[in-house]
């Protein structure tokens, strides 16, 4: 019982991870974006 418990939090904790590399790189590639924009 315990062990399932575990897994799950730890489950949970890769897709909070997951999430915010996700948001990291969409943001990422925004700002590459931009800068080629602003580049003549």
């Amino acid at each position: 019982m315990r062990k399932l418990k575990t897994m799950k939090m730890q489950k949970r904790k890769t897709t909070l991870v997951n999430r915010r590399t996700k948001l990291k790189m969409k943001k990422a590639r925004i700002w590459r974006l931009m800068f080629l924009k602003s580049k003549p």
